[in-house]
């Protein structure tokens, strides 16, 4: 593994340039999915220094392997919404990696698609993104219903000691009766 201030090193260069094209980056895909998607928001963050290195002192990973040091979400509302916004998403950037927990039929828990891309070459004619031009991303893309359970989830268990079984099962559960709400929403948008 790398000595800590010289990941410290990578990690500052690499950030920056994400922190520099952040808002231009989150507007121009708004922009993008709003023309085909009603969508309720993008958010997005640049990792802090503390996960990174975490990250890669805990996980079997390297510097190159750290695909969400930027990332970007994308919430609509309706289930049939997220293949439109993958569409427009696969039509303006580079997938690398495609993530889909959503067709897990075994298990009730956390659903979002995830997309690892790189910025298209086209896009490198504006000046603020040739500084990401090679640099890996992610975008999450996610219902509102799905943005709520995955947000109080994380509130509830993450880096926290709260786990235990029965937590888990309650969890699970409301994972089912919303996964069945957005099928409903989904079904009364098509009526």
């Amino acid at each position: 593994m790398l000595y800590e201030n010289t990941i410290r090193e990578v990690f500052d260069e690499k950030s920056q340039k994400f922190k520099s094209v952040q808002r231009t980056l989150e507007e121009n895909i708004y922009l993008l999915v709003n023309k085909e998607v009603n969508i309720i928001k993008i958010e997005s963050r640049v990792k802090e220094y503390s996960s990174f290195f975490t990250k890669l002192k805990y996980g079997n990973y390297s510097i190159e392997d750290i695909n969400d040091l930027f990332g970007l979400r994308i919430v609509c509302y309706y289930l049939s919404d997220i293949e439109k916004i993958i569409s427009v998403v696969k039509n303006n950037f580079n997938v690398i990696i495609e993530k889909n927990n959503m067709q897990e039929t075994q298990r009730f828990g956390y659903r979002s698609h995830h997309l690892i891309v790189k910025i298209k070459e086209e896009w490198c004619n504006l000046p603020k993104y040739k500084e990401i031009k090679n640099m890996n991303f992610e975008i999450q893309i996610r219902t509102v219903i799905m943005h709520s359970w995955a947000a109080i989830s994380h509130n509830l268990f993450y880096k926290k000691e709260r786990s235990s079984e029965e937590l888990n099962r309650q969890l699970a559960s409301l994972s089912a009766i919303l996964e069945n709400a957005d099928k409903q929403f989904d079904d009364m948008k098509l009526r």
